[in-house]
């Protein structure tokens, strides 16, 4: 279900920052997922960009524009998640020097359909189909390089950063996020995925410099989550663990909250799950 601008109950820093340059201030959020380019845009934002899986290209909502800009239509006709998706993806390094990561060949992954193995390489072509079809970029590191490209055409098209009123471009990189439920935080694929951002952000950065130019920006990195090791590994290491079930989780409290409420309470229990 798309995430609407609407869902927002307070107001995020960069409403406020709208708001304190009197609506000057160019505000837009970009990311493969709706919620990561809505929540740090806001509300009042100039705009906010996700990706479409079903049709390989950037949208956005009528609450922030009636129709994509000319610019972001030439972007998506450029058709990258084809061209990303039409290569092997091999691990950036070679691959005895991931020590960060257990094996590849781990029963603690989960492959992708029509691969019998979680192993190196991936041909994403042949992949493709089976997959989710242009969705799969998300589940690959190349989804990170599409947002950085598109980024970087923000930055130039949008002309942020160029005059004395400061403006805000929240990105998110979400391949992490995908990757990471796909194949478990210990695996080689999530290593390889943070060793290619390492260098997206180095490039992003040098293009910062050049087109907003040093020490005219302020950039910080933040995180929304964390993970816990996938929990066939964690039995693997001896370390004690289970499966937590959300639906005992909600029956539980549907029942405490009917016995301590009663009757006051039972239309608030009906709608919990």
């Amino acid at each position: 279900r798309q995430m609407s601008p609407k869902n927002l109950m307070m107001n995020t820093i960069t409403d406020q920052l709208k708001k304190a340059t009197n609506n000057q201030a160019k505000v837009i959020g970009i990311s493969l997922k709706d919620r990561g380019a809505i929540l740090p845009a806001g509300k009042y934002a100039t705009a906010a960009y996700w990706y479409d899986g079903a049709t390989g290209r950037l949208i956005s909502s009528t609450y922030y524009m009636k129709q994509l800009p000319g610019w972001v239509n030439d972007f998506n006709d450029k058709e990258l998640p084809r061209k990303y998706l039409s290569q092997i993806w091999t691990t950036a390094l070679p691959i005895e020097t991931y020590t960060e990561s257990d094996a590849d060949d781990s029963n603690c992954e989960r492959p992708f359909r029509g691969k019998e193995k979680p192993i190196f390489p991936y041909d994403l072509f042949s992949l493709k189909n089976t997959n989710g079809g242009l969705d799969l970029l998300s589940t690959t590191p190349f989804g990170n390089t599409f947002i950085k490209e598109f980024a970087m055409t923000t930055l130039i098209n949008e002309k942020m950063g160029k005059d004395a009123v400061p403006d805000f471009l929240a990105i998110s990189f979400s391949s992490t996020d995908y990757i990471g439920h796909q194949f478990g935080p210990q695996s080689i694929e999530v290593e390889d995925c943070y060793i290619r951002l390492d260098k997206e952000l180095g490039e992003l950065m040098d293009f910062l410099d050049r087109q907003v130019g040093k020490n005219e920006y302020l950039l910080f990195l933040t995180s929304d989550h964390g993970a816990s090791d996938a929990y066939p590994c964690l039995l693997k290491k001896n370390i004690p663990t289970g499966v937590l079930k959300e639906e005992n989780i909600a029956d539980s409290l549907r029942k405490f909250f009917v016995k301590t409420y009663q009757n006051s309470f039972l239309l608030a229990v009906k709608g919990f799950d």
